[in-house]
């Protein structure tokens, strides 16, 4: 059985209803010691041990999470890692050299890659794509728009459509909520998950404990994660 610890506000407490509303054996990590201090990591390793937990779900702001990540996987923890990845590259080679040494999992939480209308697609004969992912709200890390939500577009660029040349991304925050996928083959394809209802977040969790039961090789990994990034930031320095 997995036992989950869940660090994180707001996303985090979505997260550990979801996990709890499946029967799932989930704790969220609370403490009044400053994220990141030695006092911190004190209490989260006693609670580590007394919960006896085996994966632990990072929802924490994307910035300035190395030392965490470090600390769980010395702690010889599998973990899954909330979008977007930011880390400095020699800090994704410690974490990533790590995590095979101790044959650790690590899963990166794309929740859109688990859409129903994509997996059924073919990629085939694809001129051009558009992908939009606008947000009402800004976010609250200073952290610009395509590195935050662009990530997500660039998870499915790289799962569906690699192969795909002729493709265009629109991101922004605080004007509208649209997230959709304009396809152009012979006509337009139109996949629109701005209120998406399918337990999407489910079909991650109901993945990674397949990978993890039968030991299967987990397609999105650290460096799955770290690419989008990167192949994101790669677009921004174009622009």
């Amino acid at each position: 059985m997995i036992n989950y610890c869940i660090i994180g506000d707001n996303w985090g407490f979505k997260i550990f209803r979801i996990l709890k509303n499946l029967n799932k054996q989930a704790f969220l990590f609370q403490t009044n010691k400053k994220r990141g201090s030695k006092k911190y990591f004190v209490d989260l390793k006693k609670f580590i041990l007394k919960k006896k937990i085996s994966f632990i779900w990072i929802a924490t702001p994307p910035l300035n999470r190395f030392k965490l990540l470090n600390f769980c996987i010395n702690q010889n923890l599998n973990l899954i890692i909330e979008k977007p990845i930011i880390l400095k590259k020699n800090e994704f080679k410690i974490l990533d050299r790590k995590l095979k040494i101790k044959k650790k999992y690590c899963f990166i939480h794309f929740e859109y890659l688990f859409l129903k209308k994509l997996k059924n697609l073919s990629s085939k004969n694809i001129k051009k794509i558009d992908m939009h992912f606008h947000h009402s709200k800004v976010n609250q890390h200073k952290i610009d728009p395509y590195l935050n939500n662009g990530t997500h577009l660039m998870s499915l660029k790289k799962k569906y459509f690699n192969k795909v040349k002729n493709i265009s991304y629109y991101v922004s925050e605080g004007n509208k909520n649209l997230r959709q996928i304009n396809i152009f083959k012979n006509k337009r394809i139109k996949i629109n998950f701005t209120n998406n209802k399918e337990k999407i977040i489910q079909r991650f969790i109901f993945y990674l404990e397949d990978i993890f039961s039968k030991q299967k090789i987990n397609e999105y990994n650290l460096k799955f994660g770290y690419d989008c990034t990167e192949k994101i930031k790669l677009i921004l320095k174009k622009n």
